[in-house]
């Protein structure tokens, strides 16, 4: 054993904090999906995330995985969002509930908030003729 190999007062505090941090959120009970920010993820983020294979991904979002619902077997798959066909995005909250064996609707997902550039145009005062015209092209 190396002098290095020794854990100092100030790793395993880390390690404790973090533990008690854990034992803290268990014991609020499980997070509902509505609270859960919906962030889309590309499938290289699902990949990094969950330590899968990009095969893994694809066959998810295809054909779903085996899960055990009493005594029933069923498919379930992930939901995904397609905004182009090659590039779909998966929802956080609908990854969650795909790790913990649920379903999830993508009806679910909270309304995005309006870009804060709307929020301002609207509040505004509608534009003069005479800006209008000033921004006509020639």
């Amino acid at each position: 054993m190396k002098r290095d190999d020794l854990a100092t007062v100030g790793y395993m505090d880390e390690c404790f904090r973090i533990m008690l941090a854990h034992i803290a959120a268990i014991a609020k009970g499980p997070a509902k999906l509505e609270s859960v920010a919906a962030e889309l993820l590309t499938i290289e983020d699902v990949m990094e995330r969950l330590q899968v294979s990009r095969s893994t991904v694809q066959r998810w979002v295809k054909t779903g995985k085996v899960i055990k619902v009493g005594s029933k077997r069923q498919q379930l798959k992930l939901p995904t969002l397609w905004f182009t066909p090659s590039e779909p995005r998966i929802p956080w909250p609908a990854l969650l509930a795909f790790g913990r064996g649920e379903s999830y609707d993508l009806g679910q997902l909270p309304a995005p908030p309006l870009p804060k550039s709307i929020k301002d145009v609207s509040q505004q005062e509608p534009m003069r003729m005479a800006s209008r015209e000033a921004l006509k092209l020639v």
